[in-house]
């Protein structure tokens, strides 16, 4: 396995969004849409489909975990937080990921937008899928790869007490500027909108305490895309 080197991973085909994901984001939970928004989703999904470029850059360093943070050999990110660290406790190493759907997506957003609101919820919706998707799919390849490991579930900046203001370090770790065009702007947020950063841990054990999904997020109990 490649440690200490940047890899590119790109999707060997497209990405099989999940509509009722989509529908999820839109507010469409235990609720069935019309026919209309069925097909709206149906539009953007494959108009959304043919214009990304999903791309993730990577790198897997040997990591050291202590009581309140974990410290990736070989750089100076540092990852304070007694959650990323209870998330990774029996780890010794961790995959440092970033994922994007390409400027085409925001782009896509946006022209909807102008032309039907409804269109750009939707368009929007589908790209959140999409980059999820994209995750997954790459996760999946990990898991391909550590087959005899346990994967921990991904962690990114703004999780938890891990900080958000990381994320431009944690982009210039990847090169993700130069790797994938994506970048961070002064509040943090990453640009293009659609992308993601994360952390996946690997270890030789399952950790009974690692939270995944919403139990991780710290507004679980207000989330408005809880069906």
């Amino acid at each position: 396995m490649n440690i200490h080197s940047l890899m590119l991973f790109r999707p060997a085909k497209p990405l099989e969004i999940n509509r009722s994901e989509v529908l999820r984001y839109i507010g469409y939970g235990a609720n069935r849409p019309d026919q209309l928004i069925l097909s709206l989703v149906e539009d953007c999904d494959d108009r959304l489909a043919a214009a990304i470029e999903p791309k993730c850059v990577y790198i897997t360093l040997p990591i050291k975990v202590k009581d309140d943070c974990v410290i990736p050999n070989g750089c100076e990110l540092r990852l304070s937080g007694f959650d990323i660290a209870a998330h990774l406790k029996g780890c010794d190493t961790a995959v440092f990921m970033a994922a994007t759907l390409s400027e085409q997506a925001d782009r896509l957003i946006r022209q909807s937008a102008a032309l039907d609101m409804t269109a750009g919820l939707i368009m929007d919706g589908c790209a959140t899928a999409a980059v999820e998707q994209l995750c997954d799919d790459f996760e999946a390849m990990l898991r391909r790869q550590y087959p005899n490991s346990f994967l921990r579930p991904r962690f990114s900046p703004g999780y938890g007490d891990l900080p958000v203001e990381i994320q431009r370090e944690f982009l210039e770790l990847l090169d993700a500027p130069r790797k994938i065009g994506l970048c961070a702007t002064d509040s943090c947020m990453l640009t293009p909108r659609k992308s993601v950063t994360a952390v996946i841990g690997i270890g030789n054990e399952s950790n009974a305490a690692c939270k995944t999904g919403c139990d991780a997020c710290q507004k679980r109990e207000s989330c408005v895309f809880k069906s």
